[in-house]
């Protein structure tokens, strides 16, 4: 029986308000809880000195393409499916990140970006957005693996060891991720196999009508996936070098892009909450970047500021728009 109109208008405003009131109180408390919090925003504070401060505001600038690139993707490979103008597919994206705050890895994004799709679309929306994330993964994988081997190239066994690192891990992430990564690629471009394994899956057939939609999916648009998100990796990369810039962490180019490379690889891997990552991040950037500067709170700060301009900022935006989304339709 379908829902009475005034009914729905509510609850489309109760949910949107109640989920804007829970994003916002998780990232104000997670932010409020952080370790040295005065201390990394008074290092960012006392840096934002002309012409120091552009370095800032080209990092902003920049969070605003990242997640225009990974609109344009959700943009191209929802359009079979369901055509979309590309500001709806930025304003899906905020979503995504909004409400996937909470969630392990990040999978309440899924459910983000399906609420602007059409009822009848959501589910297999939800197939659709694997191919972006993969697609990013393979690049962060390959990207992080090139790290690890610059790492092991240019650094001793003994000075890997005296900032915490252990090669006999390093190796092991290094070959565990290059086997992993090949199959990733191969079943990322023979989408059709991954269908088949899916279905002979007891218990999974029912799922059929809602992945079959891979099949569909040729590799020059794969290819073009990937593409767009080896260049949105570069341009997250650059905010990191911009934000040590800002801060006076002194690497080159060469070496912040590979250990930021590293560091994201690390992040991909280890299973965390997108809200409560921020140890975990300040942890691993350190252990890498320790190896070419002793800047510890520069390092801190910078880490802290990248997870505020790329994950807080896009996510009480997201939050926002929420308020605007018919979640119930008829």
């Amino acid at each position: 029986m379908p829902l009475n109109r005034k009914l729905r208008i509510f609850l489309n405003y109760a949910l949107g308000l109640v989920i804007f009131a829970w994003v916002s109180y998780m990232i104000y408390r997670s932010i409020l809880h952080q370790p040295h919090l005065g201390e990394r925003w008074r290092d960012i504070r006392n840096s934002l000195v002309w012409p120091r401060s552009g370095l800032l505001l080209a990092t902003i600038g920049l969070m605003l393409v990242n997640w225009g690139i990974e609109a344009r993707k959700w943009q191209l490979v929802v359009r079979q499916l369901e055509p979309i103008s590309f500001r709806r597919a930025y304003y899906s994206v905020l979503t995504g990140v909004s409400i996937s705050l909470n969630t392990p890895n990040r999978v309440g994004e899924y459910g983000g970006r399906i609420l602007y799709l059409q009822p009848a679309n959501r589910l297999r929306g939800i197939s659709l957005n694997m191919v972006t994330s993969v697609s990013q993964l393979i690049v962060t994988m390959v990207m992080g693996i090139a790290g690890l081997c610059y790492l092991l190239t240019v650094f001793t066994t003994g000075m890997l060891g005296s900032h915490g690192l252990t090669p006999f891990w390093m190796h092991v992430i290094l070959y565990g991720g290059t086997a992993f990564c090949t199959v990733t690629i191969v079943l990322y471009f023979r989408l059709s196999w991954l269908v088949r394994i899916l279905e002979s899956i007891p218990g999974m057939q029912r799922l059929k009508p809602y992945i079959n939609v891979l099949d569909h999916y040729e590799w020059p648009l794969l290819a073009r996936m990937l593409l767009l998100s080896a260049v949105r990796f570069v341009v997250f990369v650059t905010q990191y070098i911009l934000m040590f810039r800002l801060l006076h962490v002194e690497v080159t180019w060469v070496q912040g892009f590979w250990a930021v490379s590293v560091l994201m690889l690390i992040l991909a891997l280890i299973p965390t909450i997108a809200i409560a990552e921020l140890p975990i991040r300040l942890e691993a950037s350190k252990a890498f970047l320790n190896l070419f500067s002793p800047n510890d709170l520069g390092i801190d700060a910078a880490s802290f500021g990248i997870w505020i301009i790329n994950l807080i900022i896009p996510a009480l935006l997201g939050s926002l728009l929420i308020l605007g989304i018919k979640i119930i339709k008829e």
